[in-house]
């Protein structure tokens, strides 16, 4: 018989060599990259409407927000005295508890979050002095960086329907936004790449699943998925209970998904085993909210920031993960005013890169 010790090693050894060999993305700070995207293109609108810098910074403020430290930014708005950063804390953290800590309420924080307590730093630099993970031309192709989307060229619009040439954008959920970015998905990168899958919290998984299904006509078609609202409730139960839709989609992305009403689901059933795909990869999970100013909880007014971020999971003892929770942080709403077609552009672009960065 094999003696314990060593059968102890050899699982310990397989499970290092199964961990090194899972693709891993680069360390990007991933909501910085999409709201560089989105910043860049809201630049080219204002230099092609001959614009001044000024305007093009005005109206940027007027859709984005980004700050480093702004993780749990809800959290930190309720009780920045008692938020505790985990160690070590992100850049300029402590400092933005500090200043928040001496407004007297929740709307004088936010109010002053979406004024002086901004990062535009980050926002308004040049991206390429960022490094070359930050290079969109070495992930998208030539004429597709940071000049192709202020300028919207026919060169990223051709390497991004090249790149997505076997992906379908199924754009689940119900309202204004939902339809506007079906469409112009659609528009940007082209027929029949992107649907709209109009689905609520009440839609049974299974339902959801046959119309999903349906948008998968060859085996190597493959889903974006992008989820708002309550539909994001009966998405995860789909993916849940459907294997093979897991396996050929390659990202979820949250825009304003209420994710609170799932809580119980996801506290049962939301782990890296019951959401594992064939292949040994992570499938990433991210979240892009809005705070409109005015609401509470903090938040868009169907879905507040508390409870609409995808758990992060702990990895499994085997390392093998299947799930990447991300954190892209927020937008300036309410989302259902949000314009279509600069968010839209700004998703197409990020997704493709990211995919193209970190598979």
């Amino acid at each position: 018989m094999i003696d314990a010790a060593l059968w102890g090693a050899v699982v310990a050894l397989a499970g290092a060599a199964t961990w090194l060999t899972l693709p891993r993305p680069p360390a990007l700070d991933w909501e910085l990259y999409l709201k560089l995207i989105l910043v860049t293109r809201m630049r080219g609108a204002v230099e092609a409407d001959g614009g001044s810098p000024d305007a093009w910074v005005e109206r940027c403020r007027t859709r984005l927000w980004y700050h480093p430290g702004g993780r749990e930014l809800e959290v930190k708005l309720a009780d920045p005295g008692g938020y505790v950063p985990t160690v070590p804390a992100l850049e300029g953290e402590r400092a933005l508890l500090e200043a928040l800590a001496k407004r007297p309420d929740v709307g004088a924080r936010l109010d002053w979050v979406l004024g002086e307590g901004r990062f535009d730093e980050a926002l308004f630099s040049d991206p390429a002095g960022l490094g070359d993970d930050y290079d969109l031309e070495a992930a998208l192709g030539p004429g597709a960086g940071w000049e192709g989307v202020a300028g919207w060229s026919e060169a990223l619009l051709e390497n991004l329907r090249r790149r997505n040439s076997l992906n379908t954008w199924a754009v689940v959920g119900q309202g204004a936004l939902v339809e506007g970015l079906a469409a112009e998905l659609e528009r940007t990168l082209g027929q029949g790449r992107a649907a709209h899958v109009p689905v609520d919290g009440d839609t049974a998984p299974e339902a959801l699943a046959e119309a999903l299904d349906a948008l998968l006509p060859a085996p190597s078609a493959r889903l974006v998925l992008l989820v708002r609202g309550d539909a994001a409730g009966p998405l995860l139960a789909c993916l849940h209970g459907n294997p093979g839709l897991r396996d050929r989609a390659r990202l979820v992305l949250g825009v304003g998904a209420a994710l609170g009403p799932a809580a119980a689901w996801l506290e049962e059933h939301f782990d890296h085993h019951q959401m594992d795909t064939e292949i040994a990869r992570a499938l990433p999970y991210m979240h892009l909210g809005f705070i409109s100013p005015g609401v509470e909880p903090v938040g868009d007014p169907a879905a507040p920031l508390a409870g609409s971020r995808f758990p992060d999971v702990p990895a499994p003892p085997t390392g093998r993960r299947a799930i990447e929770s991300v954190d892209l942080g927020a937008l300036v709403g309410p989302g259902e005013e949000f314009p279509p077609a600069l968010l839209a552009g700004g998703l197409a672009v990020f997704v493709t890169a990211r995919l193209a960065i970190a598979g």
